[in-house]
């Protein structure tokens, strides 16, 4: 699946009432922030903004709490989006990807999965094999033989 446009969540937010109920209020602005990081405060700021019960430091501060990786995705708006009355415009067959743009894209990916991996230490080298016919017992040297005898 392609990641949906700027345009397409501008347009699924245009339908969306900003006086919702809290509880899906704040899951509008998960979905952004889920999709497009911190740059969907501005959209989610001003889609909130005509609300009457709009109160910017409540906005900055729901946002703050919002983990980037929840639960709540894009697919979440564009449902409470078709709830209000809004249509996905018909498909265009796309244009293949360019090699190049194959390469970016992955290259996108691992960089971001190395910046949300936690630091792995890396794993101890193993120790070298032993030797066949050589068991640990007869690696050590010898005990000299106790003397019984009394000088």
């Amino acid at each position: 699946m392609t990641p949906p446009t700027i345009e397409t969540i501008r347009a699924a937010l245009a339908c969306i009432p900003p006086d919702l109920p809290r509880d899906e209020w704040a899951r509008v602005g998960m979905a952004l922030k889920s999709e497009l990081g911190k740059a969907g405060l501005e959209l989610f700021e001003a889609w909130s903004r005509p609300a009457e019960s709009f109160d910017e430091k409540s906005l900055r501060a729901t946002w703050q709490s919002i983990k980037a990786g929840g639960e709540v995705g894009i697919g979440s708006l564009f449902h409470l989006a078709q709830r209000h009355g809004f249509k996905f415009e018909p498909k265009k067959r796309a244009e293949p990807a360019t090699p190049e743009q194959l390469k970016a894209r992955a290259e996108e990916r691992k960089a971001a999965a190395a910046r949300e991996r936690p630091s792995v230490r890396p794993a101890r080298a193993k120790p070298p094999p032993r030797r066949q016919g050589c068991s640990s017992r007869q690696a050590r040297p010898a005990k000299p033989p106790i003397c019984s005898a009394r000088v």
